[in-house]
C-alpha cells in the first residue's frame, strides 16, 4: 500500500521489519527489489512512478465497482424476497377465494336440495286423497294407488278412472316432470323381467286421462314400462296398475 501511494521508503521499512523477524522470506526480499527499481532516477523511475500511481487509481476503481456489485446484490436480495412474499400472498389469496367460492357452490346446492325436499314434502301432502298414496323421495313424490286401475288388459275400472282424473287436476298449473310406468301382474309362463307391451299400453291410457284432467299435453309426460320385480303390490289383482312420480321444478 505505500509503494502504491509512492512512500518507497515507508514500504522498504516494512519489508525489513518482516526480514527482522524471517530473514529467508521470499515476498520480502522481491518486495525490496522492487521498491530499488522503483526508486531509481530516470526513465524507469517514471515508469514506476506511473505504474504504481495506474495501481493506485486502479484499485480505487476496483473498490468502487465491487461497492457497487455489491449494493447491487444486496438490493436484488432485498427485493428477490420482497417478491415471493407478494406473489406468495397472492397465492393464499387465491386459494382463499376458490375455498370461499366452493363453500358458497355447496351452500346453494344445500339450500336447494332442502328447497326441492321441502317443495315434495308439501306436494306428497297435498296429493293426499281416496285411493292414493303419495310418499316423498328426496325431491320426488311417488304416487301409487290402493286398488288396481285396470280390470284386464288396459280396460280402466270406473274407480281407477275417477282416482287418475283427480290426480289430474291437482297437476294443473304445476311446473313438474311426470313419469308414468306401467305396472303389470305376474302371471305363469310370462317373463318376469324386462317389462311388457302391456304395462307400457297401461301408462299410455293412464297419461290420456291425466292429460285430460290437468289440461296438460301427453308430451308433458314420459311413460315407459315398469319391471316385473317393481310391482308395488304382493297381488296381482293390485299390479294392475301404473306408478306415477312427479318431481316438482
Amino acid at each position: 500500500m505505500h509503494a502504491q501511494r509512492g512512500e518507497l521508503t515507508e514500504a522498504a521499512a516494512c519489508w525489513r521489519r518482516v526480514q527482522e523477524q524471517h530473514p529467508r522470506d521470499a515476498e520480502a526480499t522481491a518486495g525490496l527489489a522492487r521498491i530499488e527499481r522503483l526508486g531509481r532516477r530516470g526513465p524507469r523511475a517514471a515508469l514506476g512512478r506511473h505504474r504504481a500511481g495506474t495501481a493506485v487509481v486502479v484499485a480505487a476503481v476496483c473498490a468502487a465497482a465491487a461497492t457497487v456489485a455489491l449494493t447491487d446484490t444486496t438490493d436484488t436480495r432485498q427485493q428477490q424476497p420482497s417478491h415471493v412474499a407478494e406473489q406468495a400472498q397472492e397465492d393464499a389469496q387465491l386459494r382463499a377465494h376458490d375455498r370461499e367460492q366452493q363453500q358458497k357452490q355447496a351452500l346453494e346446492r344445500a339450500r336447494e336440495q332442502a328447497r326441492r325436499a321441502a317443495t315434495a314434502q308439501a306436494l306428497a301432502v297435498a296429493l293426499q286423497a281416496p285411493g292414493l298414496r303419495p310418499t316423498a323421495h328426496g325431491d320426488s313424490v311417488e304416487v301409487t294407488f290402493t286398488e288396481g286401475l285396470f280390470s284386464e288388459g288396459a280396460q280402466l275400472t270406473s274407480t281407477g278412472a275417477r282416482q287418475l282424473a283427480a290426480l289430474g287436476r291437482h297437476l294443473t298449473g304445476l311446473d313438474a316432470r311426470v313419469e308414468i310406468y306401467g305396472q303389470t301382474a305376474t302371471v305363469s309362463d310370462a317373463p318376469r323381467s324386462g317389462g311388457s307391451v302391456l304395462s307400457l299400453w297401461r301408462a299410455l291410457v293412464a297419461a290420456r286421462e291425466l292429460g285430460e284432467a290437468s289440461g296438460k299435453p301427453l308430451t308433458a309426460f314420459t311413460t315407459a314400462s315398469a319391471d316385473q320385480r317393481s310391482a308395488p303390490y304382493p297381488e296381482a289383482a293390485r299390479n294392475r296398475t301404473v306408478t306415477v312420480l312427479i318431481t316438482p321444478g
